[in-house]
């Protein structure tokens, strides 16, 4: 006889982000926007650890990934 574990429903979280770099035909040095979709809220950032601080007001968990996931996300040396 089977039986059957009950399945936790988990409702699908989205939070949508265009990062954008660019370098202006005239200028040296480069440019940097990070662009929350849903609500076109966008921020000039110099930084990776502020482009993490506001993504971080959209989707505060993001960060709290498990430790597996982490793991096989890393990149390989």
């Amino acid at each position: 006889m089977c039986t059957m574990t009950p399945q936790v429903y988990h409702p699908l979280q989205l939070a949508t982000f265009v990062v954008r770099i660019w370098r202006e035909a005239s200028g040296l040095a480069w440019r940097e926007e990070i662009i929350h979709l849903p609500d076109r809220a966008a921020r000039r950032f110099a930084s990776l650890a502020q482009a993490a601080e506001f993504i971080a007001a959209y989707a505060p968990e993001v960060d709290r990934a498990a430790p597996s996931e982490r793991e096989s996300s890393a990149p390989e040396e």
